[in-house]
């Protein structure tokens, strides 16, 4: 019987030993771990994209809201309290089980000119907008002890005259 030196050369040679296996676990774990260590980081990123977008369409909305109000009734329209869901859906003026965002609506009649700091005019008003990320669905989430985030918006609204 004789024995041919380059089978038993190929059949050594034809696979992974145990040290090269074991290195490129170890890679590939190491990988992994980096990974796994940038999620936490990528979903808050991603939460707080959201959120700001969702609030970005409560502003439009409230905004074109007050544009499509005739201006007399706006300037005598008292502080509103609205409610809207995480996809900026408004809830209405009353809390809802899936209300995320509690805005308040303050329309100011005397509204200066921006240009001249000393004169106002009835032709203007000024629309402050707050937003609170409220899930909780706080009794005062605009209150000073209030701990929640709030974002602060303003709009001028001018009197449209036709003719």
């Amino acid at each position: 019987m004789s024995s041919n030196p380059a089978s038993s050369v190929d059949r050594r040679n034809g696979g992974f030993s145990l040290v090269e296996v074991t290195m490129s676990i170890g890679i590939v774990s190491f990988a992994f771990v980096a990974l796994f260590a940038l999620l936490p980081v990528g979903m808050t990123q991603f939460r707080e994209a959201m959120d700001s977008s969702v609030k970005t369409q409560i502003i439009q909305r409230v905004v074109a809201d007050a544009q499509q109000t005739d201006f007399d009734l706006l300037r005598a329209k008292p502080t509103e309290i609205r409610y809207f869901d995480d996809q900026g859906t408004d809830l209405g003026a009353e809390p809802h089980s899936n209300s995320i965002y509690t805005v308040e609506v303050v329309v100011q009649a005397a509204t200066q000119i921006p240009a001249q700091k000393a004169s106002s005019s009835e032709n203007l008003v000024t629309v402050q907008i707050r937003i609170a990320n409220d899930p909780a669905r706080a009794p005062s989430p605009f209150d000073e002890k209030s701990t929640l985030a709030i974002s602060r918006h303003v709009a001028l609204i001018a009197r449209n005259k036709h003719g």
